[in-house]
């Protein structure tokens, strides 16, 4: 997975002075460098699946969908909860390469297997963000970045480096090449999807409740996950798809 977006900025003077405006130049700058609202992350997300299965089982060639009846049951389940995922909720003419006017009657016409809906109740979507332009204060630590999982794995600025692990979703902070810090963004995931459940997949919560607080002997840092789409499991493992992040840092 990629990072897409990289900035960074150092507060050299901690006055009352410097908060204000410190505070209204990071609120201008989600409001103009977070187009990923909405459903849009998980739509991405869930394209780039969709594709990944087509090409792997040979379905996809030059860019348009050719039947394949071989394809194995469980990626046909896959597919099938792609399509069910985009009919029922982002609209069909969102998902890739299908004609136009296809719906989940014309899976066998154009994939050349059936529908499979029983696979459907075993995964759980959900789409946690905080309040749009929300003001955030950054009082107590000295840099800013905002990170998304669709960029290059690590992006470096000066002395720090940053990388997200996909395959575990762990942030991890890096000062000369020495990482300093790694925590996973999951226990904070599995914390709202149980209090809130995912029957309204698309939620809105608070700062503090997408906020992870921490630090060790290097360094003190605030994580906000800005935005994060992925999916529930049958075993409750979550599956994080497409997540953009906030992060404060104070080096020790």
């Amino acid at each position: 997975m990629d990072f897409v977006c990289f900035y960074i900025l150092e507060y050299k003077k901690r006055t009352k002075n410097t908060l204000i405006p410190s505070t209204l130049a990071l609120t201008i700058f989600i409001s103009l460098f977070t187009p990923l609202s909405s459903f849009s992350i998980s739509r991405y997300s869930q394209n780039k699946r969709f594709e990944h299965l087509l090409i792997k089982n040979n379905v996809l060639k030059n860019g348009k969908i050719e039947k394949n009846p071989n394809v194995n049951k469980d990626d046909q389940r896959t597919i099938s909860s792609i399509v069910f995922y985009f009919e029922s909720r982002q609209g069909i003419d969102k998902l890739k390469y299908v004609p136009k006017d296809f719906n989940t009657s014309k899976m066998n016409e154009v994939f050349g297997f059936n529908y499979e809906m029983p696979y459907l109740p075993k995964e759980q979507y959900f789409y946690f963000r905080i309040p749009q332009n929300s003001l955030i204060d950054i009082k107590g630590y000295d840099y800013f970045i905002q990170l998304n999982s669709y960029s290059q794995e690590v992006q470096n600025s000066k002395e720090f480096s940053f990388k997200y692990y996909n395959s575990t979703a762990q942030i991890a902070i890096l000062k000369n090449n020495k990482e300093i810090y790694r925590k996973s963004i999951k226990d904070i995931i599995q914390t709202n999807c149980k209090k809130y459940g995912t029957e309204r997949p698309d939620k809105e919560l608070s700062i503090n409740e997408l906020s992870i607080i921490d630090e060790n002997e290097n360094i003190k840092v605030r994580i906000i996950l800005n935005n994060v789409s992925g999916r529930i499991d049958e075993n409750d493992n979550v599956n994080i798809d497409g997540c953009e992040f906030l992060i404060m840092l104070n080096a020790k």
